[in-house]
């Protein structure tokens, strides 16, 4: 099947069945955290989750969670770094 042949629906299906792990810096609004295994620290000044490959490190001032559910988290607050472990 070529590239062309793939139908919008079909993407969609393929996007949805994705198992997406990752952190997506939104600049001027925050970071988004997606798939994560475990929180395995919260502050306001430091975030640290554990991935299957891994643990993220992220660090600032002010930090908070927005939003905390199944895998996902919205933190906002101001961003100095983030760290892949």
């Amino acid at each position: 099947m070529s590239f062309k042949d793939i139908s919008l629906t079909k993407c969609k299906e393929l996007f949805d069945s994705a198992q997406i792990a990752g952190v997506t810096l939104v600049v001027g609004k925050g970071v988004i955290a997606e798939g994560f295994d475990s929180i395995l620290q919260i502050s306001d000044t430091k975030i640290r989750l554990k991935y299957k490959s891994g643990k993220i490190e992220i660090c600032g001032e002010g930090l908070n969670v927005g939003y905390l559910g199944s895998g996902e988290l919205d933190v906002s607050g101001r961003i100095d770094s983030i760290r892949y472990e």
